[in-house]
């Protein structure tokens, strides 16, 4: 899956930046403000530190097992990620019967080679499928995109998004405060590198005024410290707000969190229906960070089998999440809507986020796939199925039949 070892690692520090040796040490020696571990628990049996999971309803609950914990609680990859820490979140957070969560996070690319056992079932299981012996493809090239221009009257505004980690540095919950500084300095300078459409302007959560606080809120670009129980969990809020930050193009339709989940969320949007339009300026703006990244000696963590990295393995691959704002005053009301969304691989939310409730009939419609489905491949999913939305809608505000624009399985 990954080549392994801490002479990768370091390599790919010295070859980006020679501050970048000092940021971690491995094989036994001191570790900087990490996360959690000790090695105390090998005092005992593995039996006497597994988990109590009995009331659980997350994937770590289905697929962990006494063996399974025995086998992988004495690994740590080589920036000393241990087992323990990686299944904390999921220990914590029992999850609920209606909402599964996956109780599983990286804390490094090696993650998912050195505790593979455990990832990859997860992995097969989250994403429909998907076998260690698969591969993943990548496609950013936006002229493939057919259509994509909705009507205004129901698409209220359209949306991509990515979350991005770069290599060579851990993850958010294994991240020292200089690893999260150094992932803060690498996007900012490529981020500094781009001009034209891509010229902006970066935002220290730690030094904001009062007035650039206030306008990022008015904005609906402000992300606030994690509050969420996979966050919190797993470690990624540590030393809250330092080297965290936001950064937007000056037509403030492109748009990068830095150090939340992910090393960097990396968002492309716009007022009305043009889909289109927005992935064109998503798959151009990340080819040129990446492009000034790479001037640099560093590149996104990526690879042949799971595409992508990111640090919790429901976004592995593309990571991608486009999405469009749209008002369904009939359609949602009848009992085959949400039947239908699930046969086209599409999700429907509240515009507020995950689990808010939908205001004046307009939802959120995104791809629910993320591994195994190229960008484009993604994008022309949700396109194809909110013309299909529309069509439906159209036809409701009529009064006519939609049967033959509904799937087989949305029928029964």
């Amino acid at each position: 899956m990954f080549s392994s070892g801490s002479g990768r690692l370091m390599a790919a520090a010295v070859g980006a930046t020679g501050a970048g040796v000092a940021l971690w040490y491995s094989q036994g020696e001191t570790q900087h403000a990490r996360n959690w571990h000790s090695n105390g628990h090998l005092k005992y049996p593995a039996s006497a530190n597994y988990p109590d999971l009995s009331k659980h309803y997350n994937m770590l609950k289905d697929h962990l097992t006494p063996g399974i914990y025995a086998r992988l609680r004495d690994k740590a990859t080589p920036s000393g990620f241990t087992f323990d820490q990686a299944i904390q979140c999921g220990v914590d957070n029992p999850g609920y019967p209606h909402t599964k969560t996956v109780g599983l996070v990286a804390g490094d690319e090696e993650s998912y080679e050195v505790f593979a056992e455990l990832f990859d079932k997860i992995i097969d299981d989250k994403h429909g499928g998907f076998k260690p012996t698969d591969k993943h493809k990548t496609d950013l090239d936006s002229s493939k995109i057919v259509g994509g221009n909705f009507d205004e009257k129901y698409v209220v505004s359209s949306r991509v998004r990515t979350g991005r980690s770069i290599r060579g540095l851990c993850l958010p919950p294994a991240a020292c405060r200089a690893e999260r500084r150094e992932v803060e300095r690498v996007i900012t300078d490529a981020l500094a590198g781009l001009s034209d459409e891509f010229s902006g302007k970066y935002y220290a959560l730690k030094s904001l005024t009062d007035k650039e606080q206030q306008q990022l809120i008015d904005d609906h670009f402000l992300f606030q410290k994690p509050t969420g129980a996979l966050l919190l969990a797993s470690g990624m809020a540590r030393d809250w707000p330092d080297a965290r930050g936001i950064w937007h193009n000056n037509d403030k339709t492109f748009l990068i969190w830095v150090n939340e989940e992910d090393h960097c969320r990396v968002i492309s949007m716009q007022k009305g229906g043009n889909m289109k339009q927005v992935f064109e300026r998503f798959c151009n703006g990340i080819k040129k960070i990446e492009g000034e990244m790479k001037t640099r000696g560093w590149e996104f963590q990526w690879n042949p089998h799971l595409g992508y990295i990111t640090t919790c393995p429901t976004n592995l691959g593309t990571g991608l999440r486009a999405g469009v704002h749209i008002r369904l005053k009939h359609f949602a009301k009848d009992p085959r809507f949400r039947k239908a969304l699930k046969v086209w691989r599409l999700q429907p939310r509240g515009t507020a986020g995950e689990h808010t409730d939908v205001v004046d009939n307009v939802y959120d419609i995104s791809n629910s796939e993320r591994l195994g489905k190229s960008e484009v491949e993604l994008v022309q999913l949700v396109i194809d199925g909110v013309n299909r939305l529309i069509e439906i809608e159209k036809r409701l505000e009529k009064g006519k039949k939609i049967d033959d624009l509904l799937p087989a399985e949305a029928k029964a």
